[in-house]
């Protein structure tokens, strides 16, 4: 899995429309030659979701759960599977179709599906469906939006989903990884990179966590989406001046040095696109050659690769931490050179006195 980092710059694998459809070509050949090939209901759902058509996913999968039945014990972890996957459909067609506040069926089902999945199998995909769950239900309910924006000046946000009161009046959060890696999940594997919600939310656990360039970064990422017209999908939070207000002032304010941070972001997003437009077009040129990684077990043996620039440190290494731990961490060193440049003196001192009086 990718690091905060790199799912942020969408420094992470991205194919092209026609790898998909062979696929899909792949997976049904496999199914007309033998029905009980569950992969090959995956590989044919994820693939329409992954071209846009979230419905015909759902279309797609569907048949899976009676073949999973039948074969009972030998179908190993595909119920799983079954569920974590058309939980997915249905909140991507949720999504697709408008995202529409007043009909939230789509949704529902997505939330039954989801809690199945996680009941089946809670640590599966990286803590992905506990993260995808809190999501859901923040959707879901109307007043979430307003509710949480209690500890978090005017606006809402979804990071409180993963928080518990205790955490949220503690003054430094200790983040736990499952969410973390459930985020990176959601962008890596899902729709979540063109998502202001899941980015916002991303970077306010960093600045609870005192991680502030990486929750900059976020709030540039955000600055990004909401340029290209993009909003939060709760009805009652953030809108775009809400969510722009946020990454533009509090993801920002603490971070030892901005203008560096800045600069990394968009030399890192540059990078990224260069290296997923030179991945899409050796990905077309194998795929014109007859060949698919499904058929053909050396397809990315050659593949350009690439290195993510390094993030900057900043003054004493601490660029990637909140101000405030950089100031603490400098009072704190100069209050300990105080107290031992005291304690010599007094010593030295003792030692000067004792020396006079052996003398007298």
């Amino acid at each position: 899995m990718p690091g905060v980092v790199e799912a942020v710059t969408g420094f992470f694998p991205v194919y092209p429309d026609a790898y998909y459809e062979r696929r899909i070509e792949i997976a049904r050949e496999r199914l007309a030659e033998n029905p009980d090939r569950l992969n090959s209901y995956d590989d044919i759902a994820v693939s329409l979701d992954r071209l846009g058509d979230s419905a015909g996913a759902i279309e797609a999968i569907l048949p899976k759960l009676a073949v999973v039945d039948r074969l009972g014990d030998a179908a190993g972890d595909h119920l799983y599977r079954y569920h974590a996957n058309l939980g997915t459909f249905y909140a991507h067609k949720w999504v697709r179709a408008g995202a529409d506040g007043t009909d939230m069926s789509d949704m529902e089902q997505a939330r039954e599906h989801i809690a199945k999945a996680i009941e089946i199998n809670p640590d599966a995909h990286f803590g992905r469906e506990y993260v995808q769950l809190a999501v859901i239900e923040w959707l879901l309910d109307p007043k979430a939006g307003q509710e949480s924006a209690r500890w978090y000046g005017t606006y809402p946000t979804l990071a409180s989903k993963f928080l518990t009161t205790d955490e949220l009046q503690s003054i430094q959060i200790e983040l736990s990884q499952e969410t973390v890696d459930g985020l990176i999940g959601l962008i890596v594997l899902g729709n979540a990179w063109e998502s202001v919600d899941i980015m916002l939310g991303t970077g306010i656990l960093m600045q609870l966590g005192m991680h502030s360039s990486l929750a900059a970064i976020c709030g540039m990422r955000v600055d990004e989406l909401i340029d290209d017209g993009k909003t939060s999908l709760h009805p009652s939070a953030y809108d775009a001046e809400g969510a722009e207000f946020l990454s533009g002032n509090i993801l920002a304010e603490a971070v030892v040095d901005i203008a560096e941070v800045r600069a990394y972001y968009t030399a890192a997003r540059k990078e990224a696109d260069a290296y997923r437009k030179r991945l899409s077009e050796f990905v077309n040129t194998k795929l014109a050659q007859g060949k698919h990684p499904d058929t053909h077990a050396d397809f990315f043996i050659d593949a350009p690769v690439t290195t993510l620039p390094e993030m900057p440190d900043g003054f004493l290494g601490y660029g990637g931490f909140d101000r405030s731990v950089l100031i603490a961490q400098i009072v704190l060193l100069i209050t300990c050179v105080l107290v031992i440049g005291i304690i010599f003196y007094f010593i030295r001192r003792r030692k000067i006195a004792r020396r006079q009086a052996i003398q007298l």
